[in-house]
């Protein structure tokens, strides 16, 4: 449940008044993950969510009341992008790579000297979640490094950069994310 946690973290609304929880995702990139999810939510709860495309985008829907109030207690604050957090309670390396297999990105970038150099980023607009995103990390072995973007709504992206980084990602938290787990290991093996 702490992966599902980062889950709604990344991409996830809570919705009170219909006691709804929505996940939205690629269509192209996100089935299998989606069925992924979908099989954690029946073997935690029993409960078979709704995987429907809708507004050229994927979603995840759950509608029930006992769901909504176990995930409730994690954001007691409500859930908002801009003042989203991780809660107490919830598996570090697992919250981390839900929240990776949803607002993450693998890729390559231009450096001196390095015509490809790996780069794993997780953005946010939440300050709190980016600062307790790289302490979580700091605190695993990773060096991580914030920016924050004032052009685009005070973004916040924390990254790591270089092969040893990620291939430490892929041994310590890795990914359930068919596509993104993909990447990973091919830039792990292409650095």
């Amino acid at each position: 449940m702490s992966e599902f946690i980062g889950v709604i973290i990344g991409d996830g609304n809570l919705w009170g008044a219909h006691y709804e929880i929505v996940v939205t995702g690629d269509v192209k990139k996100d089935q299998s993950y989606f069925e992924f999810l979908a099989n954690i939510i029946k073997e935690k709860f029993d409960y078979s969510p709704v995987i429907r495309f809708r507004g050229g985008g994927l979603r995840l829907v759950i509608r029930s009341k006992k769901i909504f109030g176990f995930l409730e207690k994690f954001f007691p604050d409500g859930k908002t992008a801009e003042t989203v957090r991780i809660p107490d309670g919830v598996r570090l390396k697992s919250v981390l790579r839900g929240i990776f297999d949803t607002d993450g990105t693998i890729f390559f970038s231009s450096k001196p000297g390095v015509e490809q150099y790996p780069t794993i980023e997780i953005t946010t607009i939440s300050p709190i979640l980016a600062k307790q995103i790289k302490k979580c990390l700091a605190k695993l072995g990773f060096r991580p490094r914030i920016r924050c973007f004032k052009e685009i709504h005070d973004t916040f992206k924390v990254s790591l950069h270089g092969k040893k980084q990620i291939i430490r990602w892929l041994k310590t938290i890795g990914s359930s994310n068919e596509n993104k787990l993909a990447k990973l290991k091919l830039t792990s093996q292409a650095a």
